[in-house]
């Protein structure tokens, strides 16, 4: 993979997933550069830090410690990454270095690009390896403001693509300064991949991409989507806001123009009402999403489309996805360490290495 990607792994207090994904890059034979940006409690980051060191003769890798929040941490890596191109992985999941380097080659060779992926997958490790392939869109039209009602009409996350590193630096810079994760993660995530949009086009190419784990320790399971209920309505017009002056800027449009097409997709979020942990659609409002979930997966069958992907959709244990080694090494591990792995499991899994069995 040379030298034209740096992968960035953000951590918090979760060492054993940490060590089964560097176990699994090394593995894999992972080359490009790896940044890990940890905020975890001290004894967990000097666990970390023994860890990283241990394989710095087999990967290229760098350490952070940041006593920061996610945001911030995670915008302080990406403006720090000097290569041309960039992507994130969860601690707890898995990335397949194939799928990167094809992502790669596609984005040199397509300029007007500004992120390209594969295919994600969703496994449930307690509920015997589960996977379902997460809804995804290519995203071509040639205005931000196409761009941005075209994801808002099917969303999915792009946040695990590879990016060019400038509209990832970006991306970044706007979103970190317009919104607060700890108080509502919902917007952080939007805007995120909604910039990515706005900024260019964006591919999803038919090979696997990323395993994502789901389990009990998911960021979505620990962190409601609006913690901080009596912010709601500020930090949505914050988002509203940048969002609206990026789509002005790129396709040149009054700023209010671009407020209203921004408004138009999710003026719903402002009460805050959609926000809480607890909310389940009534009335009119429940039968319009069951409405909405039925086309979707109509749709979804009549097309079967492999990079157009309307709702989450089961694969099969012998789908063409899985056929490559990179899975089988990563979906072994999902089900044999689905709470990541002590020292002692990696010890036994690499017997030749030289890291310390650290508690």
């Amino acid at each position: 993979m040379t030298d034209d990607l740096t992968l960035i792994v953000p951590t918090h207090n979760r060492s054993r997933f940490l060590r089964r994904l560097l176990h699994f890059l090394e593995e894999r034979r992972f080359d490009a550069d790896m940044l890990i940006v940890d905020s975890s409690d001290p004894a967990d980051a000097a666990i970390n830090t023994t860890l990283i060191h241990s394989y710095s003769s087999r990967l290229n890798i760098q350490y952070q410690h940041r006593d920061c929040g996610f945001a911030q941490k995670c915008g302080d890596a990406v403006a720090s990454v000097s290569t041309p191109f960039a992507v994130f992985c969860a601690d707890d999941d898995f990335l397949m270095p194939e799928s990167v380097r094809s992502c790669v080659d596609y984005l040199q060779l397509n300029q007007d690009y500004s992120c390209a992926s594969g295919i994600w997958v969703q496994v449930e490790a307690h509920r015997n390896n589960r996977c379902s392939q997460i809804r995804c869109d290519q995203i071509k039209e040639s205005s931000a403001t196409r761009r941005f009602q075209r994801l808002a009409g099917n969303w999915f996350s792009n946040f695990y693509s590879v990016y060019r590193i400038e509209p990832l630096r970006r991306a970044w810079q706007v979103a970190g300064g317009a919104s607060e994760y700890e108080d509502a993660r919902i917007f952080l995530e939007l805007m995120l991949c909604h910039l990515g949009a706005i900024y260019g086009k964006t591919a999803v190419l038919p090979e696997t991409h990323y395993l994502f784990e789901l389990h009990g320790q998911n960021e979505s399971s620990q962190l409601p989507l609006i913690a901080n209920g009596d912010r709601a309505n500020e930090l949505y017009d914050r988002f509203e806001n940048a969002l609206a002056r990026e789509l002005a800027a790129i396709d040149g449009v009054p700023i209010e123009h671009a407020a209203h097409t921004v408004r138009s997709c999710y003026a719903h979020w402002r009460t805050g009402a959609a926000m809480r942990r607890d909310y389940r659609p009534t009335g009119i409002a429940k039968y319009r999403r069951k409405l909405q979930q039925s086309i979707a997966k109509i749709r979804d069958g009549i097309s079967n489309h492999p990079t157009k992907v309307w709702t989450k959709r089961r694969l099969r244990e012998n789908h063409r996805y899985f056929q490559t080694e990179a899975w089988r090494s990563a979906i072994d591990l999902t089900a044999r360490f689905p709470d990541g792995m002590s020292a002692e499991q990696l010890a036994a899994e690499s017997p030749a290495s030289s890291l310390k069995a650290v508690a």
